[in-house]
């Protein structure tokens, strides 16, 4: 028998490489890895993949993301806000709640954040302890 031990990587397509390159690094502030231009590495050894796509570029939908954990929601949502993007909350039956203030209590639906890159990828963001995730243990 074998167990998982963690998540490892996550690869999202990438139309315009240096776009979305410099939007994880410039404005999410992952690092760039050393010998691995299209990996960004996201903390705890999980890194997001960029990979090369001609595939269109698909429809942003909420059910098809992935999620970055961060040690406060509330400094996030700040950062998000100043660097003019559009953060929202979402309920598991699909309403959501755009968030324009950062004092917002972020209590709607799962209490998680969700942006999407400039290629329509959803990125959750979530925070120990915090909202759905006050109940669910690691």
């Amino acid at each position: 028998m074998f167990a998982f031990e963690k998540l490892h990587h996550v690869a999202i397509p990438a139309h315009d490489f240096a776009r979305l390159q410099a939007f994880y690094i410039g404005v999410l502030g992952l690092q760039a890895h050393p010998e691995k231009p299209n990996w960004l590495r996201a903390g705890d050894g999980f890194t997001v993949h960029l990979m090369p796509s001609q595939a269109q570029v698909g429809t942003a939908r909420v059910e098809q993301h992935f999620a970055l954990q961060v040690d406060s929601l509330h400094d996030l949502l700040a950062h998000l806000l100043h660097q003019h993007l559009d953060p929202w909350q979402a309920s598991l039956d699909g309403q959501v709640h755009h968030i324009v203030d950062p004092a917002d209590p972020l209590d709607f639906g799962i209490g998680s954040l969700f942006i999407v890159d400039p290629e329509n990828n959803v990125i959750e963001f979530v925070q120990k302890n915090k909202g759905l995730f006050a109940i669910i243990s690691n």
